[in-house]
């Protein structure tokens, strides 16, 4: 019994730290707009179209460049 009443709080705070987000997970989604629209389907780059490949290839001067001035 001794043991118990010890880890009580730990116990307590743990289920709470699982209930608590998913809760407001639920909630959120419940609560929450559910309207999709063309504008929030498409993809946003700073306010830009995209344009190009996504996959283009870098050169190595650009990542040190990047790393610089990180």
């Amino acid at each position: 019994m001794l043991l118990v009443q010890k880890y009580l709080p730990i116990l307590m705070l743990f289920c709470l730290a699982v209930i608590v987000p998913i809760a407001l997970l639920a909630l959120s989604s419940m609560i929450g707009p559910k309207k999709e629209t063309p504008d929030k389907a498409k993809t946003f780059e700073c306010g830009n179209d995209p344009v190009g490949e996504p996959r283009k290839r870098f050169s190595v001067q650009f990542f040190l460049v990047a790393l610089l001035f990180e």
